[in-house]
């Protein structure tokens, strides 16, 4: 790799990294917003309560569930995707408690001051891992592999200031 080839990678590394976070791509969504969507019920755009997993894998309250049962047909709708479920015997609240839903919830409640800025510690290697990968496929780097990763990294690492977390997570970028 020559040093035009460098400073042309070094050239777009910099301009990723310098870019405003309004510049991201539309279709970025900050992980922790997403957690916060898939831990709200659609129905009443609160956080699951009890939630239920009908047939068709969707998930919505037991109380949500329970207004939009006909109880005369004893047949449910899904909200969702229109499906049509029997109600079981016992009713809505016999359908399939999501437990794993309701582990998220738990540790969801948990989450302390503490714990938000480790999240927010663990997006920030993410992202950086996410910019990294990005820039090499941008770069091609399928042609000399060992010698252009490798360059195009060091390049990279020179735009960016390392902090504690970034230079932690230096070795797993390399693998």
């Amino acid at each position: 790799m020559d040093a035009s080839e460098e400073a042309e990678a070094r050239a777009k590394v910099r301009h990723l990294i310098q870019q405003a976070p309004t510049a991201r791509p539309p279709e970025f969504v900050n992980p922790l917003e997403k957690i916060e969507q898939l831990l709200t019920c659609p129905i009443c755009l609160d956080r699951y309560k009890q939630p239920k997993l009908l047939p068709c894998q969707h998930t919505f309250c037991y109380p949500c569930l329970e207004s939009c049962a006909d109880s005369l047909h004893r047949t449910l709708k899904c909200p969702e995707c229109r499906a049509e479920h029997s109600i079981p015997y016992d009713g809505v609240k016999a359908f399939q408690t999501n437990y794993t839903l309701t582990g998220f919830l738990e540790i969801h409640l948990q989450a302390t001051p503490d714990s938000a800025a480790e999240i927010e510690e663990y997006i920030h290697r993410w992202s950086f891992r996410r910019i990294f990968r990005n820039v090499l496929v941008a770069y091609d780097v399928k042609k000399s592999l060992s010698h252009s990763a490798t360059t195009l990294f060091r390049g990279f690492l020179s735009v960016v200031r390392l902090t504690p977390s970034t230079h932690a997570g230096e070795q797993q970028l390399r693998g």
